[in-house]
């Protein structure tokens, strides 16, 4: 095992790689892909919304 570097750099994807406990394109993929399904199930929620609104305009 190496001793981990004494660099000040703090990088966001080696955090979540050791968080992780993969390497850091895995971790980055993985991130992306949560934010992939996050944003995709945010639009469905607005688009149910969006009908259950306008039929709600359409009945009155």
């Amino acid at each position: 095992m190496q001793a981990p570097s004494s660099s000040n750099e703090s990088s966001i994807p080696s955090i979540w790689s050791t968080l992780l406990g993969a390497p850091e394109s895995q971790a980055r993929a993985n991130i992306y892909g949560f934010l992939a399904l996050t944003c995709t199930l945010l639009k469905a929620q607005a688009h149910v919304q969006h009908l259950w609104y306008v039929r709600r305009v359409h009945e009155d």
